[in-house]
C-alpha cells in the first residue's frame, strides 16, 4: 500500500510541476522532497514513473521562478541522476503546449538534455520541427523557444 500512495503523491508532484502558478510548482517540489523514497535519495521502480519523473525535475531547474529553480537543482543534485533519453517528446510537448513558465523552462532544459544525452539533438531538432508543421500560432511559439534553445547544441552535423 505504501508503494501505491508513493506512486500517487509522486504523479501529482509532477502534476504540480507543470502548473502555470509558481506557488503550486514550489509546493510541488516541497511535496516531492517529502515523499520518503526521494528524500532516501531513491526514484521509483517503474521505468516509465521514473522516467518522467526525472524528465520533469530536470524542466524545474530551469524554472523562470528562481527559488523554484534553485529547489528542482537541489532535488536534482540529491538524487544524482541523469536525463533519461527518452526526454525529447515530454519535453517538446511542454515547450509547444504549457502555459508559458513552463514553455520557457522546458525549452531550456531541451537544450540542456539535448547537450547531456549524447547523440540526441538531431531527434530533439526533429520533434521540434514536427510540432510545428501540425501546431497551431500557440504551438509555434513553443517551437520558436525550443528552436532558440536547441540552437546551441547544433553542430556541423546537425
Amino acid at each position: 500500500m505504501a508503494g501505491c500512495t508513493q506512486h500517487r503523491d509522486i504523479s501529482a508532484a509532477i502534476q504540480g510541476l507543470v502548473a502555470a502558478l509558481p506557488a503550486v510548482r514550489a509546493a510541488a517540489l516541497q511535496a516531492l522532497t517529502a515523499v520518503p523514497a526521494l528524500a532516501a535519495g531513491r526514484l521509483p521502480d517503474d521505468q516509465g514513473d521514473r522516467d518522467e519523473l526525472l524528465v520533469v525535475l530536470h524542466m524545474a531547474c530551469f524554472d523562470v521562478q528562481e527559488d523554484n529553480a534553485r529547489a528542482a537543482g537541489a532535488l536534482w543534485a540529491h538524487l544524482g541522476e541523469a536525463v533519461p533519453p527518452s526526454y525529447v517528446v515530454p519535453l517538446v510537448r511542454l515547450a509547444t503546449q504549457g502555459p508559458r513558465d513552463i514553455q520557457l523552462a522546458a525549452a531550456a532544459a531541451l537544450s540542456s538534455a539535448a547537450q547531456s544525452v549524447p547523440g540526441s539533438v538531431a531527434d530533439a531538432l526533429e520533434a521540434v520541427i514536427h510540432a510545428y508543421e501540425v501546431g497551431n500560432q500557440a504551438v509555434r511559439v513553443g517551437v520558436a523557444r525550443a528552436l532558440k534553445g536547441l540552437a546551441r547544441e547544433l553542430g556541423d552535423q546537425e
